[in-house]
């Protein structure tokens, strides 16, 4: 707030040099949440996020689950994020949603 004043709703204080211990005012910049991502993805700190999955596709990742499918097997040929397909298994994520009995996805 000291080098842009208030900041505007919807944006963020984004880093250009993303040091987490630089404090250089210079290196920071106004973006949205969006840019913000597309900055992280560009500079490799964060993976591209992959497709949205909706409730179909998800009933059939616990159907390859439950047939003792791997996460990261099923990540890599639906090309989701492992951590999406763990989260799934764990019942962190899409707890209500059951597994199909045919591919959907």
């Amino acid at each position: 707030m000291a080098q842009f004043g208030p900041i505007p709703h919807g944006l963020c204080v984004c880093h250009r040099c993303d040091n987490p211990l630089c404090i250089a005012v210079e290196h920071l910049f106004l973006g949205t949440q969006q840019e913000n991502v597309a900055d992280a993805v560009r500079k490799g700190r964060m993976a591209k996020p992959g497709p949205i999955l909706d409730v179909e596709c998800v009933a059939e990742i616990k159907r390859r689950l439950k047939r003792g499918e791997s996460p990261a097997r099923i990540s890599r040929a639906l090309n989701v994020a492992y951590t999406r397909i763990y989260d799934i298994k764990r019942g962190r994520t899409w707890a209500d949603v059951e597994p199909t009995h045919e591919s959907a996805c």
